[in-house]
């Protein structure tokens, strides 16, 4: 590629490069004080960054997907090129441990330990999906339950350490959809840009139900006017840039871990059931008259929480020691499937077989609990939609402002009303999904089934096999390949029971 091409591209890019964070680039020029100002907020810094990154993998991949050369190995390092941290970290470039270029860009890596890794993996991973367990343990039963969790942290642990392995052989690759690129070319990219959006739009409903199921129980109003009331919050919140974004995306995190300590709470402060650990309601070891379509519908929540493996490559390239990379991973798939197993076993315990759909409108609707208790959640309720809705939109918006040169340096008025209605546009046609929809957790069994399994499993298999199948061997491959039919299998069973279900 030609120096002149190279800053074409980063000019027609430069609005994405915002949505990285102004604090990215201007990193690079830091001083040593700024770096070391910045230390201890590196594992925050880490993970609303990597977040930031695979969630505007979307908008960054517009004009990339038509450039072959980023699937190149062999390409030479030039002098003179424009630098590039991942998005992960504020290093100098004098700092830097490994670089690659790739498109005439120094890739800057390495700044996060073990510990931040970690930290940063479960942030990813703990989300509000884990809210639908006790529902999905119920319709499965325990056994069948305990087996697919089991089973779907078995098959995630070891496919985000086939990422990792990827990375590590081919180091010029740096994202998730880097990875597909350079195994089956743009094409794929393509795929996998559509799969994105097609999973954040899944979140972005799953969010809105959240808050719209949550208020109704305490307010005389419909759930569909809250759905009206978040999504307008949502449109004016995707005016602000993401920089300023990030310090809500902290309060989202900070919320999901105190909604999971407060139903711990919840369980031991009262005696009376429903919703009480001191006196359990009794549970189904089983499916509830062996229905084969509550077991089918379970498939999708079950393997939702588990859909953050786009973002394990930018983990992987930010940490200061990779080959730590795999003990990583099983320190935090292992704590993740403890807390959710222990949340569908404490949920169903609690609530037995009157278990909803999300494990909130349990709680909310229970008398049982301290004053203080049902406040809490509806805070918490508030602010995870309002913190997450935003970022899980922007990249969407990014891809079609992007596609229809919506993101011009130099705006007239008609751009602007061009802009202004696109915006609108795209805000009440998803609004108009979400108030097609009911069910919290008929939503994310559908985007579990539908999406998760094929990122999480199917995918990375199908990587291995295409990237690495001169150093596997046939058993291996045969392996291999077992696991992408089991997973397109499954997959699409579970999708079924979610149709069937509805």
């Amino acid at each position: 590629m030609s120096r002149t091409s190279s800053h074409s591209r980063i000019s027609r890019n430069s609005s994405v490069s915002d949505y990285i964070g102004t604090g990215t680039r201007n990193g690079l020029s830091s001083s040593p004080n700024s770096i070391s100002a910045n230390a201890h907020t590196n594992s925050l810094n880490n993970f609303l960054s990597s977040f930031k990154r695979s969630q505007s993998f979307t908008g960054q991949n517009v004009d990339v997907l038509s450039n072959s050369s980023i699937y190149e190995e062999d390409v030479l390092e030039e002098e003179g090129t424009m630098n590039e941290t991942t998005g992960l970290i504020r290093l100098p470039a004098n700092k830097s441990r490994r670089g690659s270029i790739i498109s005439s860009y120094t890739i800057i890596t390495g700044n996060s330990t073990l510990p931040q890794t970690v930290f940063n993996s479960i942030n990813v991973l703990i989300g509000i999906a884990l809210l639908s367990l006790p529902y999905a343990l119920r319709l499965s039963g325990v056994v069948i339950g305990t087996m697919m969790i089991v089973g779907c942290y078995s098959v995630t642990v070891h496919t985000a350490r086939i990422l990792g392995e990827i990375l590590r052989k081919k180091p010029h690759l740096v994202t998730y959809g880097d990875i597909a690129g350079y195994a089956y070319g743009p094409g794929a990219q393509l795929a996998i840009t559509s799969f994105f959006m097609f999973d954040i739009t899944g979140a972005l409903i799953s969010l809105s139900l959240l808050f719209s199921s949550s208020f109704a129980v305490l307010f005389p109003l419909s759930e569909s006017t809250f759905k009206v009331i978040i999504y307008t919050v949502m449109f004016f919140l995707t005016f602000v840039p993401l920089n300023y974004l990030s310090m809500s995306s902290l309060a989202g995190v900070a919320s999901v871990f105190t909604m999971v300590v407060l139903i711990f709470i919840c369980g031991f402060t009262t005696p009376d059931s429903p919703g009480s650990l001191i006196n359990p309601m009794p549970i189904n070891l089983f499916p509830t008259n062996g229905s084969v379509v509550d077991v089918l519908l379970s498939i999708g929540m079950f393997m939702a929480p588990w859909g953050g493996h786009p973002v394990f490559p930018e983990l992987y390239k930010d940490m200061k020691h990779s080959f730590k990379y795999e003990r990583s991973c099983g320190i935090s798939f292992t704590f993740t499937v403890i807390v959710d197993y222990a949340i569908a076993l404490i949920g169903l315990l609690m609530f037995g077989m009157e278990c909803q759909d999300v494990l909130i409108k349990n709680i909310m609707s229970n008398d049982n609990y301290p004053e203080f208790v049902k406040p809490c959640f509806l805070i918490i309720m508030g602010i995870l939609p309002m913190s997450k809705m935003p970022l899980l939109a922007k990249p969407i918006i990014t891809t079609y402002e992007n596609y229809f040169e919506l993101n011009k340096e130099k705006m007239t008025i008609v751009d602007i009303v061009k802009k202004l209605s696109a915006r609108v546009l795209y805000v009440v046609l998803s609004l108009g999904v979400s108030l097609m929809v009911k069910s919290f957790g008929k939503v994310v069994a559908f985007f579990g089934s539908s999406v998760c399994f094929a990122l999480c499993m199917v995918f990375p298999y199908l990587f291995k096999l295409k990237i690495l199948k001169d150093e596997i061997s046939k058993t291996e491959t045969i392996w291999l390949w077992s696991g992408v039919i089991f997973g397109t299998v499954i997959g699409a069973l579970g999708t079924l029971g979610v149709v069937i279900g509805v």
